[in-house]
């Protein structure tokens, strides 16, 4: 069987720097919009050469450029009737 993808050599080069973002994340419990997720935004940035990154959950919240909380809050606001 050939392989569909091995990081393993990537990654060994990486391994003690993934490791301590990946404690970071789990001692501080911030998943979402946290310092690592800020810093990674910026990080893109910087090597992008633009102003400002942003993470989404998916690829379809990239390509759609809307994220889900937004979503939601704009279908729910067209389903409401003026009031008379």
């Amino acid at each position: 069987m050939i392989p569909f993808i091995d990081l393993t050599r990537q990654h060994a080069a990486l391994r003690a720097e993934l490791l301590a973002a990946s404690a970071r994340v789990i001692d501080s419990s911030q998943f979402v919009l946290g310092p690592e997720g800020k810093a990674l935004e910026q990080e893109l940035a910087a090597l992008c050469g633009v102003p400002w990154a942003l993470g989404v959950a998916s690829g379809t919240d990239a390509l759609s450029g809307q994220d889900t909380k937004s979503s939601r809050r704009r279908s729910r606001s067209s389903r409401q009737r003026p009031r008379s």
